[in-house]
């Protein structure tokens, strides 16, 4: 099975881009996902 993650917000940096998004209620407490291209 092959997920494939859309995140709604790019931000650039000196390195690549930061791709991010919000999952669940937003008065509820933050998820942090981090990862590269090349984590898997």
């Amino acid at each position: 099975m092959t997920n494939t993650w859309q995140f709604r917000e790019t931000r650039p940096s000196a390195i690549g881009t930061v791709r991010r998004d919000r999952f669940g209620p937003a008065d509820g407490p933050p998820v942090l996902l981090h990862g590269t291209p090349f984590s898997s």
